[in-house]
């Protein structure tokens, strides 16, 4: 099971996504799993998981950040790629001893014309992942990668 709720906690293991063949959880397993823990509840999110979908992450940054009552994430292992997105959307961002956050550029695969592979490479994922990772600081603005770099350590 990829999303369990225990008492105030929300545990999310395995792929960002819902693929048919991985462990995963979605943004609708997310949204879910808040309803039943309620809206203005304060909540720990223990998450682990290697990344996945990016905007899938998104939706469920955007679920955390709508969520009423305070959100603690704990990287317990690892929250990397669509993962980090779900990190920076807690008041509290908590590292176990040994976790590890990655954080990159997105990535995807492109078919079409010159002018649609040219929409793919100057696409905004990438771009929202350093929005994300800039109001995780409290700022307004988007970092260059020497800003994000400077930002988050």
């Amino acid at each position: 099971m990829a999303v369990l709720v225990d008492g105030n906690e929300l545990v999310l293991t395995g792929t960002v996504g819902a693929y048919w063949f991985e462990d995963g959880f979605s943004a609708s397993d997310v949204s879910g799993a808040l309803a039943r823990l309620g809206r203005d509840s304060d909540i720990t999110v223990r998450l682990n998981s290697g990344g996945g979908i990016a905007t899938e992450g998104t939706a469920i940054h955007a679920a955390f950040a709508a969520h009423k009552g305070r959100v603690d994430i704990v990287v317990e292992g690892i929250a990397a790629s669509a993962a980090s997105i779900i990190a920076m959307a807690g008041n509290s961002v908590t590292m176990a001893l040994g976790a590890v956050m990655m954080i990159h550029d997105a990535s995807t695969i492109a078919f079409g014309d010159a002018g649609e592979l040219q929409k793919r490479l100057t696409g905004s994922l990438s771009s929202r992942s350093l929005h994300s990772a800039a109001a995780r600081r409290r700022r307004c603005t988007l970092f260059s990668r020497k800003g994000l770099d400077r930002a988050i350590s």
